[in-house]
């Protein structure tokens, strides 16, 4: 089942290959799946967000990677620094920060091992009007042209044959079994080979004569990563 995805993808993350992951679970869509569900909103909007830890043993909290977080230290995130640890079966209501600074983010665990083994999702803010004056004018008007959807984000991501805890105390020199876009790769060895559907992002022309993509790194360990179109 985990060496052949294209059917029945369910328990398939990563390369296909059976391990253990850590996941976000949106209590709408109950859908689990690397990277976690994006969080897109627009510049001056207010966001809140509501965390519950159903890990068995673990704590946990959210960094929002990149926001600046003023006057709304509270909710960056740091464990022990500025929040305790959301515990086994608690949850935590106060990520509450205003969407200040359009551009593209991520949100992370930031608990010992959680984020490597797919604990991580898109932060998108979206631009105004005014916000895109602000910039070159040919710049501008190729934003304000420009599609710009929430599924046309790409994330990638290194993949191990081990979770992060087990290289830690393990093998720290462990090498990358696969490069995941979106949550999805393949391994490959002369033993097998696995088969995940690749991620695919799908484009009408007739509808809009360009589009913005957006690019997120979720790399730890490897990198410079060199990616072509």
């Amino acid at each position: 089942h985990f060496l052949d995805c294209m059917g029945d993808t369910a328990g398939c993350y990563g390369d296909g290959i059976p391990r253990q992951v850590t996941l976000v679970d949106d209590f709408e869509d109950e859908v689990l799946a690397i990277p976690g569900p994006s969080i897109a909103v627009c510049q001056g909007d207010e966001v809140s967000v509501n965390v519950v830890n159903k890990l068995a043993s673990e704590s946990s909290t959210i960094h929002w990677h990149g926001l600046p977080m003023k006057n709304t230290q509270s909710s960056d995130g740091g464990p022990g620094v500025t929040q305790c640890p959301i515990e086994p079966g608690q949850a935590f209501s106060w990520y509450n920060f205003n969407a200040d600074t359009p551009g593209t983010y991520w949100y992370h665990s930031h608990n010992e091992f959680q984020r490597d083994d797919g604990m991580y999702g898109p932060v998108i803010i979206r631009d105004t009007v005014a916000e895109v004056s602000k910039v070159s004018k040919a710049l501008g008007k190729t934003l304000s042209n420009a599609c710009d959807k929430t599924d046309h984000t790409i994330v990638i991501q290194e993949w191990y044959y081990n979770t992060a805890e087990h290289r830690f105390y393990n093998d720290k020199e462990e090498t990358p079994t696969s490069l995941l876009v979106n949550g999805k790769g393949r391994y490959h060895s002369d033993f097998h080979t696995t088969v995940q559907p690749w991620q695919k992002f799908t484009v009408h022309p007739e509808k809009c004569s360009s589009y913005r993509f957006r690019f997120i790194s979720s790399v730890d360990l490897h990198c410079p990563i060199q990616v072509s179109i």
